[in-house]
């Protein structure tokens, strides 16, 4: 890894043609994003957000409190040898923890059972986007440009991505080969107009067979003088019909940080409250959902703060088995994520990290 930081993109780039576009800066894309451009490619990263890395999410309150709001833990197999780049993913780790990027997180309690069953979970001190900041250097990432169409120009057989920005300015960029690395609904959307091209039914299929569950995520903030009175460790809501997990993440920061607690909800729940007006009630709701059959004390009844976040597209159900989805057409259009590989749910992390890795060789190696 290099040290360098990444790339703005300023200005108008008309004319200026990629060799590769990625859109999505979550870990697949910056993954796939870093090995093309070892490789010697031009590559230009697209990202709808302000931040980077995706559900590996971390969210600021104030100047001293900072919380992951979207991927708890770095997760990484003790031993596991059959996955294909665990080499790398070992290197990865490795290197994390050198510089104290992460952590053992003993008290993690997954949401899903591991398979296989030794995996070692890593906290992030200065939280989960520092892994993705880390995976960015040398990149050039263009953020809060979302992608709103994607078309092959006939004239020059090149991609053409138009994003929409903050200032609801539009913004033309164009490649030779295009990637998208996000939620396959997200990627049907911008795929579905080029049947008129003559995209493939059958990758359009693909597509729309992947599925997701979504989440809720609850942020509770309390005193710096309530800490002593909150549970210690991470918790799992067995058979509860709102809480899938929670845990007091402030645990995590350097100490001494300011208690904080994040919930997860069930994909029931999360399905029917996703487009609630009020998210502030529900995440209410939510939190008294734990601090009552837990029995924590009545000090913790008010928090200082709470706040909530939508995740849509939260947990793959049903996903594409191969590690990417190339269209059968030119110019190359693949798309690739943690929706596609094996079907491990509980490792979304290395499913994305496989995929970017997967596609990124896909790209440099010639067409047989």
């Amino acid at each position: 890894m290099t040290n360098l930081t990444p790339i703005p993109i300023q200005g108008d780039p008309s004319g200026d043609v990629f060799d590769v576009i990625i859109v999505g800066a979550g870990l697949a894309g910056l993954v796939c994003g870093q090995e093309l451009q070892a490789s010697g490619q031009r590559v230009l990263i697209l990202e709808k957000s302000a931040g980077l890395g995706g559900r590996i999410a971390t969210r600021r309150i104030g100047a001293d409190c900072w919380l992951d709001h979207g991927v708890p833990a770095w997760m990484a197999p003790q031993g596991f040898d059959d996955f294909p780049d665990w080499p790398q993913w070992q290197a990865l780790t490795t290197e994390l923890l050198t510089k104290q990027m992460i952590q053992a997180w003993p008290e993690f309690i997954p949401t899903q059972p591991l398979e296989p069953s030794y995996f070692q979970a890593y906290a992030a001190p200065q939280g989960m986007t520092a892994i993705a900041k880390h995976l960015a250097p040398g990149l050039a990432i263009a953020r809060q440009q979302r992608a709103t169409n994607i078309h092959v120009n006939p004239d020059t057989q090149l991609w053409q991505v138009t994003t929409l920005n903050s200032k609801e300015l539009t913004q033309a960029w164009w490649s030779k080969t295009l990637v998208l690395a996000i939620p396959a609904p997200q990627a049907h959307a911008l795929c579905h107009p080029l049947s008129d091209q003559g995209l493939a039914r059958e990758f359009l299929c693909h597509l729309g067979q992947v599925s997701y569950d979504p989440c809720l995520t609850v942020m509770v903030g309390f005193d710096p003088e309530l800490g002593s009175a909150l549970p210690p460790l991470p918790r799992l809501a067995l058979e509860d019909p709102l809480i899938r997990w929670w845990a007091w993440d402030s645990q995590k920061r350097p100490q001494p940080a300011p208690p904080v607690i994040v919930l997860h909800s069930t994909p029931e729940y999360a399905q029917a409250n996703l487009e609630t007006v009020s998210l502030d009630e529900v995440g209410y709701t939510l939190w008294e959902s734990v601090r009552k059959p837990y029995n924590l004390p009545d000090a913790l009844a008010i928090p200082n703060w709470l706040q909530v976040h939508r995740w849509r597209y939260a947990q793959v159900t049903q996903g594409y088995p191969r590690p990417y989805l190339a269209a059968p057409m030119s110019p190359t259009l693949i798309c690739c994520g943690d929706w596609c590989g094996q079907t491990n749910k509980a490792w979304g992390l290395g499913r994305a990290w496989q995929s970017g890795i997967e596609t990124a060789k896909r790209l440099k190696s010639p067409l047989p």
